[in-house]
């Protein structure tokens, strides 16, 4: 990493920082948007849904392969 800052120049270490701290900045924009609409969902789901939900995520990820097709959009194909 030294070495790379002192070949390409302090200028350009900024800029790529500068440049850094902008998309962690709207990556966490993002993330507080996306934890409201979650939220929204997982109040709107009985705790029966939620913990079948969450029964099936530990079969994936224990079975992987296959299995992980549950992260996959499921929605019926419309007329």
């Amino acid at each position: 990493m030294i070495t790379s800052i002192v070949s390409l120049g302090f200028d350009h270490y900024f800029y790529s920082s500068s440049n850094t701290v902008k998309k962690l900045k709207k990556a966490l924009e993002g993330l507080s948007e996306t934890r409201a609409a979650f939220q929204g969902l997982t109040d709107s789901l009985s705790k029966e849904k939620i913990q079948d939900w969450k029964r099936q995520e530990k079969q994936a990820l224990r079975q992987r392969g296959d299995a992980l097709k549950i992260y996959e959009v499921q929605q019926e194909k419309g007329p």
